[in-house]
């Protein structure tokens, strides 16, 4: 499978790519392009959250634990005072950081259901909520994050198939199809809890057409291309 570095480096590009044409053709703000584009890079290494020793999983807990931690302090900032809202802050990051991410890696098996299509779906309607009701985005911009996440995931699990394909020997590792797959077929119960969470997230995730008249209008240009 491909490591970390060409993880981060692929979905870094295609990320910036995408955002650059969103400036270009749409008039996308600078600030937003960055911050889709970051959100786009954190997807391409998000799949591999359930690999316990892996860098993913440590970054990838340091900026929810950083989330949680600005959350907090935004939250509490009018009930308490500066060295209170510090240990609020510092008391949300260490929790996250350290007893969730050890009982998280107890739980999960790398390349399991969280290395999926369904819990990439997973993934960008928990940035949509959490971005829409705990940061305070408006919501076509919480949406944009979450599409973003969503598509950099996808790359993440395109590359592991590709890498398992052996093109020297012509012939296919045996990792192939455990990386790009629809949902851990073998844990049906787990999957049928993904798609009723997936469901709950969707029906209290704000409204928004944006995005939907966006992708219209590019698969509008793309069929006038072709």
């Amino acid at each position: 499978m491909a490591d970390f570095k060409t993880h981060t480096i692929v979905a870094a590009g295609v990320s910036g790519a995408m955002t650059a044409s969103l400036l270009v053709h749409f008039q996308l703000s600078v600030p937003l392009a960055l911050l889709y584009w970051g959100a786009g890079t954190l997807g391409g290494i998000l799949p591999d959250i359930d690999s316990d020793h892996s860098k993913a999983i440590r970054l990838i807990f340091q900026l929810l634990a950083g989330i949680v931690a600005v959350i907090a302090v935004i939250r509490f900032h009018q009930q308490l005072n500066i060295w209170q809202l510090w240990c609020a802050g510092l008391a949300g990051f260490l929790v996250i950081y350290y007893p969730v991410r050890r009982i998280f890696a107890h739980f999960t098996v790398h390349r399991g259901i969280l290395h999926s299509l369904l819990a990439n779906l997973l993934y960008a309607m928990l940035s949509i909520v959490v971005g829409f009701y705990c940061l305070n985005m408006p919501s076509w911009v919480a949406w944009g994050c979450g599409c973003f996440l969503f598509c950099g995931a996808l790359i993440h699990l395109l590359l592991d198939e590709i890498y398992s394909v052996d093109l020297s020997g012509g012939r296919l590792k045996s990792s192939f199809g455990s990386a790009l797959k629809i949902t851990q077929w073998d844990e049906p119960l787990l999957t049928i809890a993904f798609i009723g969470a997936i469901a709950g997230l969707y029906y209290i995730a704000p409204a928004d057409r944006y995005w939907l008249h966006l992708l219209e209008k590019i698969g509008s240009s793309v069929v006038q291309l072709v």
